[in-house]
């Protein structure tokens, strides 16, 4: 009879790890989070990536809060259409 590996503990959505990258575009550098352009010119044509981090939504909401408020205030606004 076989060991069963430890299921493995899913990470709630604060501990999920995201990619944050400083990347090297031809106009300059830019950043992206998650594969999603967030600062900086746009890298058309590809350019090359000079670090990467891993960041949580935890680091995420404390680094910016607003995006709690934020989204309180669009649920609310949405709820008395």
């Amino acid at each position: 009879m076989g060991l069963t590996p430890p299921a493995t503990p899913k990470k709630s959505c604060e501990e999920k790890e995201y990619e944050l990258c400083l990347i090297d575009g031809v106009e300059g550098s830019c950043i992206s989070l998650n594969n999603y352009h967030i600062a900086g010119p746009t890298p058309w044509g590809g350019g090359r990536v000079l670090k990467t981090w891993k960041v949580t939504l935890d680091d995420i909401l404390r680094a910016v809060p607003e995006i709690v408020t934020y989204k309180k205030g669009k649920e609310d606004a949405k709820n008395n259409c």
